[in-house]
């Protein structure tokens, strides 16, 4: 199944305030609104109304109300936003965002924390390591994860390559090609029972046309090709299975506590 093109960012709303000077600030600001070419704190912030500018950095401790908007956005440190985001061009979040909003950006690149109430739509690539959770749907042409993720809607891009450091939940996918995998400091070459991780990463339904997956559970999965590295469990099916390991499991499984006394 190909998967639809991401839609690009929505057009930002005419400021009523036109985009003019630069400016640098430190230590502790407070502002009713921004508008500018170019606009840089380092220190701690707030603004309690709209953000407006070409280019922004932020250093520190900053909450924005009202909306954001954007051509390029840099972020060090902990980073809020009341209202919707939207970034033409990249954006980079390194520590704590909280969005209450939307967020949409050309490119978008996260290390840390990151919760975004509603949904994120990423025209390009989205690189996103540490921690991401959305509360709606995620585009993006290229989704690339290491850590953990919480995604309440459906993820839609053509390719979706994850590696996760702790437990994750995606309620559906739907994309060209998808991988994803635990991450191994070691990997024995013989199973080690006592070693065998769970499944990291639980996801409703997969839909595209070529699946890899190791240490995810699924409930469904529809593909061309499918291939079940180590400790998956898909309850059904659809397409070719190319390659299962014998640890994984197809089909309705019964997990029960054994019986008092005794021990298997």
């Amino acid at each position: 199944m190909a998967a639809s093109a991401p839609r690009p960012p929505a057009p930002a709303p005419t400021p009523s305030v036109p985009r003019s000077g630069a400016f640098r600030e430190t230590g502790t600001v407070r502002h009713a609104s921004i508008h500018a070419q170019r606009y840089r704190l380092k220190g701690t912030g707030k603004v309690t109304g709209e953000v407006d500018v070409d280019e922004a950095a932020f250093d520190g401790i900053v909450t924005i109300t009202g909306p954001l908007n954007a051509n390029r956005l840099d972020v060090r440190g902990t980073f809020e936003v009341g209202g919707d985001v939207g970034v033409s061009g990249a954006m980079a979040l390194r520590g704590t965002g909280r969005f209450l909003g939307a967020l949409r950006a050309g490119e978008l690149s996260t290390d840390g924390l990151v919760r975004i109430a509603k949904g994120l739509q990423v025209v390009r690539t989205l690189s996103a390591r540490g921690a991401l959770e959305v509360g709606g749907d995620l585009e993006s042409a290229f989704f690339g994860m290491e850590g953990r993720v919480a995604i309440a809607g459906v993820v839609r891009a053509k390719e979706v390559d994850g590696i996760f450091e702790s437990e994750s939940a995606i309620r559906e996918i739907e994309a060209v090609k998808v991988s994803l995998r635990p991450r191994q400091l070691i990997r024995l070459p013989v199973e080690v029972p006592v070693l065998s991780p769970n499944a990291l990463l639980k996801v409703d339904r997969i839909e595209a046309e070529a699946v890899q997956i190791e240490g995810v559970e699924v409930g469904y999965i529809r593909a061309e090709s499918i291939v079940l590295g180590r400790h998956c469990h898909v309850t059904r099916l659809d397409g070719t299975l190319v390659k299962k390991d014998p640890t994984s499991h197809v089909g309705y499984e019964s997990r029960t506590a054994p019986p008092r006394g005794l021990s298997r």
